[in-house]
């Protein structure tokens, strides 16, 4: 869902923002799988895995980038 243009973008991860929206108006910090989805692509790295369930899952080169992500915003709790 992260390739095309970005009005395609934001048209097919509408719903996930609205969810993100919500929870941190809720007060809730948000670490964006869309995000680091969406960072990766733009460095030319693939955020899923290979696959049957590759367009669903991320994939193990996605997990560093996830880890640092949901860090940044345990470190903001603090």
């Amino acid at each position: 869902y992260e390739r095309g243009t970005e009005a395609e973008v934001a048209e097919r991860t509408a719903g996930t923002r609205v969810l993100e929206r919500e929870a941190a108006s809720a007060g809730a910090k948000v670490a964006s799988y869309l995000d680091v989805s969406l960072a990766m692509d733009e460095r030319g790295e693939d955020f899923f895995a290979e696959g049957e369930m590759g367009d669903l899952h991320p994939g193990p080169d996605a997990y560093p980038g996830i880890a640092e992500a949901i860090a940044e915003q345990v470190r903001a709790c603090g």
